[in-house]
């Protein structure tokens, strides 16, 4: 990869992991930890594991007003999550009509 900042990213956080032996995957360009927490530094994908779908659907309900959309089944249609339509508002709110009824 030829992203400089990226990649010192990369080597940052691969050092920290390696230096205090918390495991992870890696390809030499990201890498894949084990962690529920939904923010991760940059170069860093976290996942977790669930027993079943039920607890999946359960933590999708506690986290929804902290996740920007859901790609899949219950969710938008995969390859349309940066594709919004005209009636498509951030985080579900409706910028002009909020302005209109803030706006005094």
């Amino acid at each position: 990869m030829n992203h400089v900042k990226y990649m010192n990213n990369y080597d940052y956080n691969k050092a920290i992991y390696l230096l205090e032996d918390i495991s992870f995957l890696d390809n030499g360009f990201m890498i894949l930890r084990e962690n529920e927490n939904l923010h991760s530094p940059v170069s860093v994908v976290n996942y977790e594991y669930f027993e079943n779908i039920v607890e999946l659907n359960e933590k999708l309900k506690y986290i929804q007003d902290e996740i920007q959309c859901r790609v899949g089944v219950g969710g938008i249609a995969y390859g349309t999550a940066q594709n919004p339509s005209l009636s498509d508002y951030a985080d579900g709110v409706d910028t002009i009509q909020f302005l209109i009824n803030n706006l005094n």
